[in-house]
């Protein structure tokens, strides 16, 4: 199982991707805004909210699908605003030619590869529109890390 912090921040972190894009440059794939389709988007923390309980039980579904133990689906109650802060703005560096890659970066991109990892024993989670999503999501973050490197931007492009 992850971690509540860790759940916490990937909640968080594809609430506000997917809500405000433009101010993080991390533009949310498709399949994520379908999955997220139809929650609250003028109040992050709600978004966040329903999006932490749907990886809770998906993360918790599948542990228990892993293990063989039945479980009761109840969410943890966790202050996502805690959490709020924890993806920085889109910065972008005239010098350099990049934005800024932050430590929340590496963390977020680990946190999904752990996710999809755990989930990956669920019967019901391999067709999740969430799962689904944030597999896609994997990618954009692993394109947004290795893009706004020095080395990857000196390099010609063709």
């Amino acid at each position: 199982m992850l971690t509540d912090e860790s759940l916490a921040i990937l909640s968080m972190a594809c609430a506000k991707i997917t809500t405000y894009p433009e101010q993080y440059q991390i533009f949310p794939p498709y399949s994520l805004q379908n999955a997220l389709h139809g929650l609250p988007s003028n109040n992050t923390e709600a978004r966040a909210q329903k999006i932490f309980d749907r990886l809770y039980l998906l993360n918790l579904s599948a542990y228990a699908e892993r293990y063989r133990e039945n479980f009761v689906p109840i969410v943890p109650d966790i202050d996502l605003n805690t959490y709020y802060d924890i993806l920085p703005r889109y910065e972008y560096n005239p010098k350099t030619k990049t934005g800024t890659v932050h430590p929340i970066h590496y963390r977020l991109y680990k946190i999904i590869q752990c996710f999809l990892y755990q989930v990956d024993d669920g019967k019901e989670a391999r067709t999740d529109p969430l799962v689904l999503g944030l597999q896609d999501l994997e990618r954009y973050i692993a394109n947004y890390i290795i893009s706004n490197t020095t080395e990857y931007n000196t390099v010609p492009w063709g």
